[in-house]
């Protein structure tokens, strides 16, 4: 009887430990580079490139570019 249960016993801890031997550690997200977070300038002129793309932002371009846009606004944005 003793012998028998060492026979089950034995292939158990062998298998068990190769189970956790080969197990994959979570080094994917540790590998990936933190983002760099973006200063107020980058995220205002995100914010601006968003804006010019609506049609809000596509007529207050062409209105600028316009002569009575120049005409009151002599400084022309970027």
């Amino acid at each position: 009887m003793k012998r028998v249960i060492y026979a089950l016993i034995v292939p158990l801890v062998v298998v068990s430990g190769l189970v956790f031997a080969n197990r994959e550690t979570p080094k994917e997200n540790a590998q990936k580079p933190t983002p760099k977070p973006l200063s107020a300038a980058e995220i205002k002129a995100e914010e601006v490139k968003k804006w010019e793309a609506t049609p809000g932002g596509i007529a207050y371009t062409k209105w600028t570019a316009s002569p009575q846009g120049k005409k009151c606004w002599p400084v022309q944005l970027k």
